[in-house]
């Protein structure tokens, strides 16, 4: 996409009034009920987005895939930016769904615990795919992508998310991603192979929330006795995971994605951030644009 289109979605994206409906029961605002914050982590979606964009060979968005949605809050932002643009939004928690395509308009899709089971209905120009990778195992990450990957478009971007290093430092000195035993295992795995990942297990629903914000330390409340109802809230949330065995919490290493991405065949990578989204989660972009598609030479340069 040109600079010049880039920079069009990027002044409509300031230029819009982005949609203020939060849901009652989104955990995200519940657990960071400051609105300069949650917006500005879905905004920070968008330009995760824009800049593989930038990078690659699509010229039109006109179909987006947000998985998983949840309550909507990179959805919001990506209608402000891409307002003509057919969305489909999925997620394993299906008030979220239901939520996203009665705000937002769009298909929604409920979600299973194996993935390449969902039928979506692609191809889809661009999936945003915030935070699904970093609950899994690498099995689950190298299958999953894969499928995505075959949900795109012609030179349609897939750009998802993933703890990277920086995931090392919000454990130790921000909050606990997880129960100090299965973090142990977690770097044990990181540093032996690129991939660390456990399960939750039955200890997680009870855990303080934090996260890094952009520039300084953001602290979460913990909502589960803070809010009112909240345990019934965090029980009916974590629930998921519970119903949908597998999931937990995955740290792994720029190299390690990069070699799962170069397997998969006709595609492109096209690029890794290092905190790309919300200055917090690594980001990769890649393109169903075949690495092995044959040069074009302009006959008068051959």
């Amino acid at each position: 996409m040109t600079p010049d289109a880039i920079d069009t979605i990027y002044q409509r994206l300031k230029r819009s009034t982005i949609i203020q409906a939060i849901a009652p029961d989104d955990e995200m605002w519940l657990a960071a009920p400051d609105l300069s914050y949650y917006f500005s982590v879905g905004e920070s979606a968008v330009l995760a987005i824009l800049r593989a964009l930038a990078i690659g060979s699509l010229q039109n968005v006109e179909t987006i895939l947000d998985l998983p949605c949840g309550h909507g809050r990179e959805a919001r932002h990506l209608c402000a930016a891409f307002p003509e643009a057919s969305f489909t939004f999925c997620d394993l928690y299906r008030a979220g769904v239901d939520f996203c395509t009665k705000t937002f308009g769009g298909r929604g899709v409920y979600s299973a615990p194996d993935l390449t089971q969902v039928r979506l209905p692609g191809p889809f120009d661009v999936i945003w795919v915030g935070s699904l990778f970093t609950h899994v195992d690498q099995r689950r990450t190298a299958e999953w992508m894969k499928f995505l990957c075959s949900c795109l478009s012609d030179n349609g971007v897939l750009v998802a998310t993933f703890h990277g290093r920086w995931a090392i430092e919000v454990q130790r000195t921000v909050h606990p991603l997880i129960d100090s035993d299965r973090w142990r295992g977690i770097l044990r795995d990181f540093e032996r192979t690129g991939y660390g990942y456990a399960d939750y297990g039955d200890r997680y629903a009870d855990y303080p929330a934090s996260i890094r914000g952009r520039g300084k330390i953001i602290k979460l409340i913990n909502f589960a006795d803070s809010v009112p109802g909240g345990r019934i809230l965090a029980r009916r949330f974590f629930g998921l995971f519970e119903r949908a065995p597998g999931y937990g919490v995955s740290l792994s290493k720029p190299e390690k994605i990069i070699e799962i991405a170069g397997n998969i065949p006709g595609v492109r990578i096209l690029c890794y951030s290092e905190r790309g989204w919300a200055d917090f989660q690594d980001v990769l972009a890649v393109a169903r644009t075949d690495r092995l598609k044959p040069l074009e030479i302009r006959p008068d340069l051959r």
